[in-house]
């Protein structure tokens, strides 16, 4: 399932991020995020 990282939060060491086809913010501690999730590039678009 993709997701776009949009916030770093240091001081609760969350990950902000949005779902496609779905309007909330999500959040999730940074490791239970790094391993539920890898990183992909995306083609930019202009």
């Amino acid at each position: 399932m993709p997701v776009r990282v949009i916030r770093w939060e240091p001081e609760t060491q969350r990950v902000i991020y949005l779902r496609e086809g779905y309007e909330h913010e999500c959040f999730s501690p940074l490791e239970q995020f790094r391993r539920k999730f890898r990183e992909i590039e995306v083609g930019h678009e202009h």
